[in-house]
């Protein structure tokens, strides 16, 4: 995860941003397809692919409009791109509890609301640890989760 989030600040410092200004829009991105794909009854590599195709239009139009937003506040990006990044999170710790989901692991079992941790296991948890793992004795290797990163 960490080896992606990398990955994602490289455009940014190219760019001459910050590094981490648009990271909090990308993960907010990628945590809205996962939910919306848990939601869906999607498991398994259908339910890690749907998850990267359902928050794929979402992180585009969010994408272009924050760029949008940078190109007409030149000069000012530290502060209002540090305020975004803050407000969108805050923002969507209150989508959390508006959106109306059902899926039993996903809700709190007293009202309504996303809860703070899912567990991944039922879905599409060590997908990539899994696939074409290399067993070494004691020592795993994920192949699957290396093939990701590097592609």
């Amino acid at each position: 995860m960490n080896g992606i989030l990398v990955l994602a600040m490289i455009p940014s410092i190219q760019s001459g941003l910050g590094p981490n200004f648009g990271l909090p829009l990308g993960i907010i991105c990628g945590i809205l397809g996962s939910v919306l794909a848990i939601e869906l009854g999607l498991a398994g590599a259908a339910g890690f692919w749907g998850a990267i195709i359902i928050s794929m239009p979402f992180a585009i139009a969010i994408g272009i409009a924050y760029g949008i937003m940078l190109n007409k506040i030149k000069g000012s990006e530290m502060l209002v791109a540090t305020y975004t990044g803050f407000s969108i999170v805050s923002f969507m710790s209150i989508i959390w509890i508006l959106i109306p989901l059902k899926h039993p692991e996903m809700v709190w079992p007293i009202g309504r609301g996303l809860r703070v941790t899912i567990a991944l296991d039922s879905t599409f948890g060590n997908i990539l640890n899994d696939f074409l793992m290399i067993n070494i004795g004691k020592l795993s290797i994920p192949t699957g989760l290396l093939l990701f990163f590097f592609a």
